[in-house]
């Protein structure tokens, strides 16, 4: 499968979380993180759901290892596989990143 933009060129001055991303019956899927601007600080973790639904009740849980920690413009790749939920979302926590920091993210599942 071709690569599915996750997060676009989002501010990373502030806290958000991400769409929730359907991988189905995947067996596995890699995510690669780009951040650019002057000042990047904050914790960046992937959350998981296997009751996700749009108006419902709803649980996310953090990926155990799956979380990350920038201090500069950079990128890092998670690579994630047999994983059983039907779910995934990012959750950044911002700590002092600049006004001209962005995140971009592309994810990959494997069939």
């Amino acid at each position: 499968m071709a690569g599915k933009a996750v997060i676009s060129a989002r501010a990373m001055d502030s806290n958000f979380r991400s769409s929730p991303q359907n991988i189905g019956g995947s067996k596995g899927y890699s995510v690669q993180c780009v951040f650019t601007g002057t000042t990047v600080d904050g914790t960046l973790s992937l959350e998981s759901s296997t009751n996700y639904s749009t108006g419902l009740a709803e649980t996310w849980d953090p990926i155990p290892g799956a979380s990350y920690s920038p201090t500069e413009a950079g990128s890092i790749t998670f690579n994630l596989y047999n994983q059983y939920y039907p779910f995934f979302r990012f959750k950044w926590v911002d700590s002092g990143s600049s006004s001209d920091s962005l995140i971009s993210v592309t994810s990959n599942t494997k069939d």
